[in-house]
């Protein structure tokens, strides 16, 4: 949840040393209510965006994204809750991004231990679900944003079928190709590092299982590809 932080602290300061007259602290209180309905909020990806309204977010902090469930043809059928979508395999809708750098180093990320999908595992730049009413490009363009604030034009490469091999996710690949430094987000990514793509490809090799599947299927035919991308 976000903190709303009062600027009168010298009143606060002044309401406990004169002895925090009844009258003093209902003023000082509401001063600081008012500023915490108007102070911004993270959006946190696990939830639905709370708006501006501390109260609003206390009561969504239990509440999931929703996606659009689609048929075998990525087309939507309805929408469903976070938890329904994976505990049921349904197809949906994610975005991945492989950020490179001009001598073509790729930014492999290391997931946070506390996702609920493949925590601790190497996966893409940055990736994320197609928010419910979102297309694939502006989701992708929202994640690198939150993932690692990055703002640069992205170019589409493809997109891959939902299945068993990408999480049961329609899921649509971007590059981008910049020298601008990344600035994770703590919250979703543990660690990241620009790597040859051949280290990567041997990485994978040997250890297949600390990978995302979306990702080593993408990564395969981002290496077959990559002369002619």
């Amino acid at each position: 949840m976000g903190h709303c932080y009062s600027e009168d602290a010298d009143d606060a300061k002044k309401c406990r040393v004169d002895g925090a007259t009844e009258d003093c602290q209902k003023n000082w209180l509401a001063s600081s209510l008012s500023r915490c309905h108007s102070a911004p909020h993270k959006r946190n990806k696990r939830l639905q965006d709370p708006g501006n309204d501390c109260s609003h977010e206390v009561m969504t902090t239990m509440s999931e994204e929703i996606f659009d469930v689609v048929d075998d043809a990525d087309r939507v059928v309805r929408q469903e809750r976070r938890s329904v979508v994976h505990s049921e395999n349904l197809l949906h809708r994610a975005v991945s991004i492989f950020v490179l750098k001009p001598d073509g180093r790729m930014l492999l990320q290391l997931r946070s231990d506390s996702k609920d999908q493949y925590p601790g595992c190497y996966t893409s730049s940055a990736s994320g679900h197609v928010d419910s009413g979102e297309d694939y490009e502006t989701a992708a363009i929202r994640e690198l944003s939150e993932e690692l604030s990055l703002d640069s034009p992205i170019e589409y490469l493809a997109k891959f079928p939902a299945g068993p091999d990408t999480a049961f996710e329609f899921s649509a690949l971007y590059q981008l190709v910049t020298d601008a430094e990344p600035v994770l987000d703590p919250d979703e990514i543990a660690s990241a590092e620009f790597l040859p793509l051949e280290e990567i490809a041997s990485m994978v090799d040997e250890s297949p299982e600390k990978f995302t599947p979306p990702f080593r299927v993408m990564f395969r035919w981002f290496c077959d590809n990559r002369s002619t991308s």
